[in-house]
């Protein structure tokens, strides 16, 4: 299996266009790591709502939760790299829902909730040394067919993904949860610096 360093360049053009996005959600991570205070990380915009430390901390949960099972579709997946990523009818439809500009409310399962109190910057610090594992997965899966190396989901045995389709999916909810947690920051009452 190739390297899973994340600075190695990527063939597949899904996987290199995952890896742009990849790149886009942990720079503006990073940002609001060495912008912003525990307090202001902290903060959320009601008690019901999650603040920028909740939403990366919940980005965060669901890497742990999937990463172990994308590594070992890898591990299991036919070799033929060069086949295009052709999404099911059912994962197309939710990555669309996940996407930051849909109107689809999503209900977060019990399984991928954050912490109750998300630690300010460490749930950032915990989720941007997750970034490069990712990055590691995209690059192992460029040895392998996208489309292949079905996984079941963490929260139910009846959706399942395949390795394509769950990098997609990931970085489709990173992309989602960045923009709210940028909403978080443009919020009435956000606190000052």
């Amino acid at each position: 299996m190739p390297s899973s360093d994340p600075d190695v360049s990527l063939r597949h053009p899904h996987l290199q266009d995952l890896r742009a996005s990849l790149n886009i959600v942990t720079t503006a991570a990073e940002r609001f790591r060495s912008t912003f205070s525990d307090e202001q990380l902290r903060w959320q915009p009601s008690p019901d709502a999650w603040g920028t430390a909740a939403c990366f901390d919940h980005l965060y949960v669901t890497g742990e939760l999937y990463y172990p099972r994308i590594q070992e579709a890898i591990r299991r997946a036919k070799t033929n790299a060069e086949e295009p990523y052709r999404p099911s009818f059912f994962a197309r439809k939710f990555i669309d829902a996940l996407r930051p500009g849909s109107t689809r409310r999503l209900r977060t399962l019990r399984i991928f909730r954050p912490e109750q109190a998300p630690t300010d910057a460490p749930a950032l610090d915990r989720f941007l040394a997750q970034q490069r594992e990712l990055a590691g997965l995209l690059q192992q899966a460029d040895a392998v067919n996208l489309n292949s190396g079905t996984f079941a989901s963490p929260a139910t045995r009846l959706v399942r993904f395949t390795i394509g389709a769950a990098l997609t999916m990931l970085i489709t909810h990173q992309q989602r949860h960045l923009a709210q947690a940028q909403r978080v920051q443009q919020a009435p009452g956000f606190p000052a610096s």
